[in-house]
């Protein structure tokens, strides 16, 4: 199944123009730029931030790669298992504002390096 949404996605990808991967590809830093500045911004508001922690465990289960033995039965085997659970980190907003400023006055200088990707990328590639 993976494979199939592999070979789909990579399809898909062979329909984009050029400029259009371009494009995209030169608006990626101003997007994730943004991403960052609305996280710290809800991390202020809330004061604390959340992070995914992976958490792993064990468990038995049959062994599925195992022959039968004697009585018939497959032996069992221990399995690692992961699953997420979202902390909370209380945060200083004092320390957190300085750092969103920073974030902040870093995007007019991100938003006219996109615009001029995106307008080079209109002179590399122009679409008929």
């Amino acid at each position: 199944m993976r494979t199939i949404l592999l070979a789909a996605l990579g399809l898909l990808a062979a329909c984009e123009t050029q400029q259009a991967y371009c494009e995209r590809s030169a608006g990626r830093d101003l997007a994730e730029l943004e991403a960052l500045i609305a996280r710290t911004e809800v991390a202020i508001a809330r004061g604390y931030t959340e992070e995914e922690v992976a958490l792993p465990y064990t468990y038995d289960a049959v062994c599925e790669d195992a022959e039968a033995g004697p009585n018939g039965r497959r032996p069992r085997c221990t399995l690692t298992g992961v699953r997420y659970e979202t902390r909370r980190t209380p945060i200083d907003p004092a320390v957190w504002q300085p750092r969103l400023d920073n974030l902040r006055a870093m995007l007019p200088d991100a938003r006219r390096a996109a615009m001029e990707q995106r307008a080079a990328c209109a002179a590399r590639f122009p679409e008929a």
